[in-house]
Formats: structure tokens, C-alpha cells, sequence
């Protein structure tokens, strides 16, 4: 009898204590052992995924430019293109006023000169005029910019790069002031010409 009444007490002890928030050993574990799974669920209610990082909208999942990103690069592109364009125009025309001024007879060589058009045209030959001239042109067709040149006798234009189009130009005055130079010294009124401050021969 008395040690029925002992276990009797011990269990009305053991469940007091529960109440009063002990937890038996046995349920301390099991609480451990759900603590992970119950925290990934509230993860996964606030949208975090565990420890990976939330997935935005706005951004792909493979971390590519949205559409609307690539458009805007685009745009950019186009207008550079553009800009581009009338600055090297800008540059040849300087280029070559600046050498008229040095060498005055060069205007001579200069058949015209259109900002409108963004063309120049220069004479091959003086004393031979049949043989053609250069035409220098930057086609702008809406956003698209074509360098076109066309040498002497042909008929059509060629599309080239910007690189090619400032060469070929540079090509072309360089040709007239030499032949200018040549004329002078026929006459014995040869241009005084310098290359990096060295006077070359008449």
C-alpha cells in the first residue's frame, strides 16, 4: 500500500512539474528534433526558401537583362552610331579647312562641301579634270549610318567602315597637296611643306 501511494505521489509530482513547464527528457528530444523542420516551414511562409536568397520578380532567374534593359541598350547604340558619325564628319571638314588655310591653292581641289549631306568632294586631278573626283558621303536613314566613297571614274558608291572612309579621305587631300606641291616647283614657287617640323624638299 505504501509504495502504491509512493508512485501515486511521485506521478502527481511529475505532472505538476509538466505543468508548471518542465519537460521530461524524452520531449525536450523530440522537440529538438522538430525544431529544423518547423523552422524551414516558417521560412517558406515568409518567402525566404531556407538559405537561399529570395527570388525577385523583376529579375531573371538565370541573371540575363530583361527585355526592357536590353532596349535601353539599344537605343544607346543607335544614337552613338549617330553621334559618331557627325563627329567624324565634323572632324574631316576641320581637317580640311584647316589645310586650306595653310595651303590656299588646296581650294582649288574642293568641289563642294555640304553639311546638310555630310558630303565632300575633291578633285583628283587639277590639270586633268575628266579624271573625277572624290565623293565622301555619311548616309543617315533614320537610325541607320552608312560611310559611302567613291573614287575617281566610278559611278557608284562603296560602303566602307568609319576607319576606312577617314583613310581613304586623308588619302585624298594628302594627294592634292602633293600635287600642288609638284605644280609650284614646275613654276619655281614650290610650297614650303613640314612634317613634324622637318621641311622637305622642294
Amino acid at each position: 500500500m505504501q509504495k502504491e501511494k509512493l508512485n501515486r505521489s511521485t506521478l502527481a509530482v511529475a505532472n505538476t512539474t509538466a505543468i508548471d513547464g518542465a519537460v521530461p527528457a524524452d520531449a525536450t528530444s523530440d522537440r529538438h528534433m522538430r525544431t529544423p523542420i518547423t523552422k524551414a516551414i516558417k521560412d517558406i511562409r515568409k518567402g525566404g526558401g531556407g538559405n537561399g536568397r529570395s527570388t525577385n520578380e523583376s529579375e531573371s532567374p538565370t541573371g540575363e537583362k530583361s527585355g526592357e534593359e536590353r532596349i535601353e541598350e539599344l537605343v544607346k547604340k543607335q544614337l552613338g552610331n549617330i553621334w559618331e558619325a557627325e563627329n567624324v564628319f565634323k572632324s574631316a571638314s576641320a581637317l580640311l579647312e584647316k589645310h586650306r588655310t595653310k595651303y590656299p591653292a588646296l581650294g582649288q581641289y574642293i568641289k563642294n562641301v555640304s553639311v546638310s549631306d555630310r558630303s565632300i568632294e575633291i578633285l583628283e586631278d587639277l590639270k586633268d579634270p575628266k579624271r573625277g573626283n572624290y565623293i565622301f558621303k555619311i548616309l543617315l536613314t533614320g537610325v541607320d549610318c552608312v560611310y559611302q566613297v567613291a573614287h575617281p571614274g566610278e559611278e557608284d558608291h562603296t560602303n566602307v567602315d568609319r576607319a576606312a572612309w577617314m583613310f581613304d579621305f586623308e588619302m585624298a587631300v594628302a594627294k592634292a597637296i602633293a600635287q600642288l606641291t609638284l605644280s609650284r616647283r614646275d613654276t619655281g614657287t614650290a610650297l614650303r611643306i613640314t612634317v613634324k617640323g622637318e621641311l622637305l624638299p622642294p
